[in-house]
């Protein structure tokens, strides 16, 4: 919310992506070391793309200091289903490194000056419902947490969050039963779980299609909170939070 605003070279021809996933870093999410402007004096940031080629799934990177893409990398290990691809969403970044939700693990990519080292990350819960599987991190912002969801009765939903593979602790770490405001449900509605807030532990859903809405479940004290009518999935799909406090939020609105 500077007003800062850049246009990124284009990728067509042979170099067009197609269907891809993304996210955007800054400088906080990489490296402590690194540049908080560009030389330009604008902030500092990387755009991380992930898409198929014919054989493989690819990555690449833009990168604001050099003003260009870094050059097409290949992921190691098999390639990821486009249908799968084209639902990753937004990645949640841990440490330095961008995971995306797959099925079975979540995929990582570290970015470095120089290559882009990827990872993956087993879940303890086995099952891939990805409408109802989301990634998000610790309130420490140190571990990598999933949440699940699914309604057990027509007004009630169960969100659970749970830790990964590699931690020593009960995989579910926090349970939340809540009732949902002026909705009841069937075995058809859709539900699909939108973003994660580590700090405040809020949880964006949308449930139904044109008759449904969009909620805000606080993890902390299990309120749900209505914040719009209609949840079809093709109006809701670029439904992003960010976590702002007001000194913060009054800071950038003078800059």
């Amino acid at each position: 919310m500077t007003g800062d605003k850049a246009v990124l070279p284009s990728l067509s021809g042979d170099d067009c992506p197609g269907s891809y996933a993304c996210t955007i870093l800054t400088g906080d999410d990489l490296t402590d070391d690194a540049p908080p402007r560009s030389v330009d004096g604008s902030f500092f940031f990387r755009i991380l793309l992930i898409y198929n080629r014919r054989s493989f799934t690819a990555l690449r990177c833009y990168s604001s200091d050099t003003g260009s893409w870094s050059p097409e990398q290949r992921k190691p290990g098999g390639k990821i289903r486009s249908h799968t691809l084209r639902r990753l969403g937004h990645a949640v970044m841990v440490d330095g490194v961008a995971y995306w939700p797959l099925p079975g693990e979540a995929f990582g990519v570290r970015l470095s000056d120089s290559s882009m080292d990827v990872s993956s990350v087993p879940y303890l819960l086995p099952g891939y419902w990805p409408d109802l599987r989301l990634l998000g991190v610790s309130t420490d912002g140190k571990k990598l947490r999933y949440i699940t969801a699914g309604f057990v009765c027509r007004v009630t939903l169960r969100v659970s969050l749970h830790a990964t593979y590699f931690e020593d602790v009960d995989r579910h770490i926090h349970d939340v039963h809540v009732r949902v405001p002026g909705l009841r449900v069937t075995g058809t509605t859709p539900i699909k779980l939108r973003w994660f807030g580590e700090k405040s532990g809020t949880v964006l859903f949308t449930v139904g299609e044109a008759d449904g809405g969009v909620f805000a479940l606080n993890m902390a004290n299990g309120t749900v909170e209505k914040l719009a009518d209609g949840g079809f999935f093709h109006v809701c799909s670029n439904i992003y939070g960010y976590e702002m406090d007001r000194a913060a939020l009054l800071a950038s609105l003078a800059y």
